[in-house]
């Protein structure tokens, strides 16, 4: 990319996802990048990706037919309730290859 300057973040861009790596660019985003980037390697993805469908399920087994949801408080929830418990298991700790 020659002209990364032109595909800077939004302040509405940034208000919606806050300082997470989503919306942090240059050295805070490398800095996070290399946090999380061991536990989304394929070996790692694949650990854990039944669990994160099984909990995606049970949220959409709890919603209403003709429900109207709020997609912000109903994404960061599932978000929580997926990762949270994946990162802080006791058998989900990185290691290394």
């Amino acid at each position: 990319m020659t002209e990364i300057n032109a595909f800077e973040k939004s302040d509405d861009f940034q208000t919606a996802f806050g300082n997470g790596i989503i919306a942090t660019e240059g050295d805070q985003w490398r800095r996070q990048r290399d946090v999380l980037q061991p536990f989304f390697t394929r070996k790692q993805v694949a650990e854990y990706s039944d669990q994160m469908v099984e909990a995606t399920q049970r949220r959409v087994d709890t919603w209403l037919d003709r429900e109207i949801l709020d997609i912000e408080d109903s994404s960061l929830s599932q978000v929580r309730s997926v990762s949270l418990p994946l990162w802080l298991a006791e058998d989900f700790i990185y290691r290394s290859p």
